[in-house]
Formats: C-alpha cells, structure tokens, sequence
C-alpha cells in the first residue's frame, strides 16, 4: 500500500516557502527604497552644490559691478577736480558766455542817457570803495 503524504509537514513547507518569498520581497523592497533614497540625497545634494555655485557666481558678479561702480565714481570725481585746460576754458566761455549774449533791437527796453532813470532794470542802488581788494 502507499503511503498517503503527510499533508501537515506539506503545508508547513509551503508555509516556510512564503514566509521566505515574503521575507526576500519586503528585503527587496527594502533596498530599492534605499537605493531611491540615497539616489534622492544624492539629487539633493547636487541641486545644493549647484545653488551653492550660482550664488557665488552672482556674489562675485556684484562685487564686479561695485568695483565697477566705484572706479566710475572716482573717475568722475577726478575727471570734476582736475584743473581745466586753457583750451576748455577758453571753449567754455564762448559756449556759455559770448552765444548767450544777444543786441536788444527793441528800443524801449534799453537804457539811453542817465543810469538812474533805469526803471525796472537791475542795478546797484550804491557803489562802494573796497580798500583792502589788494590784500585779499
């Protein structure tokens, strides 16, 4: 006769076997869930090193841009101070001196005659010596 399996050591096998499938999935799961979290720090970190760089970048280019800045200022500082060439003086005077000066054709607006009878005009009401010109 044969013999019948022992149905009883047959379902604890099976048992054993999933209890082995489930412990190598969760396992498995387990690092790809590592693995995605080192892969995500790793991520993390580049996008940081290169925020880190950009600012830098942008650090320095305003540091240029002051530099920058600065050298112009001072430039225009001393382009204002230094002394005026007689040539631009001379450009000067005739850009904002003799082009400004201009014949009053209108009869009634200049002055003939006595300076006092100056109506409306400006005029100094009285002249005084200045001794001491020559010593300042």
């Amino acid at each position: 006769m044969s013999q019948s399996p022992d149905y009883k050591e047959l379902y604890f096998e099976e048992q054993r076997r999933r209890e082995k499938e489930q412990r190598r999935r969760e396992e498995e799961l387990r690092r790809r869930e590592e693995a995605e979290s080192a892969r995500e720090e790793a991520e993390r970190a580049q996008e940081e090193e290169q925020r880190r760089r950009e600012e830098a970048e942008r650090a320095q280019e305003e540091e240029q841009r002051r530099r920058k800045e600065a050298e112009q200022a001072q430039e225009k500082a001393e382009e204002k101070t230094r002394k005026t060439t007689l040539l631009e003086l001379l450009d000067a005077c005739h850009t904002y001196l003799y082009s400004g000066l201009t014949v009053q054709t209108d009869a009634t607006l200049s002055t003939r005659g006595d300076p006092a009878n100056a109506n409306n005009k400006l005029r100094p009401e009285r002249i005084y010596a200045w001794k001491d010109f020559a010593t300042q």
